[in-house]
């Protein structure tokens, strides 16, 4: 009795987990595209485009990890049972109030429960190998929390590094070898670059049962990220603040030898 409460549990709960465990992998999509391209508003259904099908193939993923995480059992079944849920709780509820609620969709949900059986599957078969050497929940935690706001630090620093160095490309001077700002500048763009890097290997170390940390790794990982966070802000504003090229109001460009001094008025 109590392995099918936990199998029934699993089945219940698993999407209500994985939607959430996905969540920092959606801030990831629209930061790569610049805006947001994952989701719809709550009376609209998803539509079908490329970010959405990625969004719903990791968070179904995540899905099979966590239900067979909940559930204590091993095998492909509970990922794919938890992928068609949300179709079945549909149709009865279209089956009560005798009524076709699924032409209402622009996209049928029968095609996301298809997108997402096969990642399903895959997330339920390893989140069973994971819960039976006891590292199930150390292994959503990872794949989720950890993994999905590096990867979100991870591409705004690239993309800032990016638009400051074409900047700077195009008002290159060989003066820029002579300014201590522009050291610092440097400086500042590939430490945010490489530090959630260093913060993500951190985290795999944190996890290692042989390790000092083990006990307290979820405090130290949240830690660790929320640390990553306020030292990416801190990053991108000493890079602001020592960029080397800057622009005046009146568009004329000039060098910075001393970083901060002046504070930038604008964006450069």
């Amino acid at each position: 009795m109590k392995g099918i409460t936990k199998v029934i549990g699993g089945i219940v709960l698993g999407p209500l987990v994985g939607n959430i465990a996905a969540l920092p992998f959606g801030l990831v999509i629209d930061s790569a595209y610049g805006h947001r391209v994952t989701g719809a508003p709550l009376s609209h259904s998803w539509p079908l485009t490329l970010p959405n099908i990625v969004f719903y193939v990791i968070m179904a993923l995540l899905t099979g990890i966590a239900a067979a995480i909940i559930a204590g059992r091993k095998g492909w079944l509970i990922g794919a049972l938890t992928q068609f849920l949300p179709v079945g709780v549909l149709t009865i509820i279209a089956l009560i109030i005798n009524r076709d609620i699924f032409s209402t969709f622009d996209v049928p949900p029968a095609f996301w429960s298809w997108t997402g059986l096969i990642p399903a599957l895959i997330g339920g078969y390893i989140g069973g190998r994971a819960t039976s050497r006891g590292r199930g929940f150390d292994l959503l935690w990872l794949l989720s929390i950890p993994v999905g706001f590096t990867l979100y630090f991870e591409i705004e620093n690239i993309i800032s590094a990016f638009h400051n160095m074409t900047v700077l490309y195009h008002r290159f001077t060989w003066l820029l070898f002579l300014s201590p700002a522009a050291a610092c500048f440097f400086s500042a763009s590939l430490s945010s670059v490489f530090l959630p890097i260093q913060v993500l290997i951190a985290n795999a170390v944190l996890f290692d049962r042989n390790g000092s940390y083990y006990r307290r790794r979820y405090r130290w990982s949240a830690a660790g990220l929320l640390a990553l966070g306020a030292s990416c802000v801190l990053l991108q504003l000493i890079a602001w603040g020592s960029f080397p090229l800057p622009a005046n109001t009146e568009g004329r460009v000039y060098l910075r030898m001393i970083p901060f001094l002046p504070w930038p008025a604008q964006y450069h």
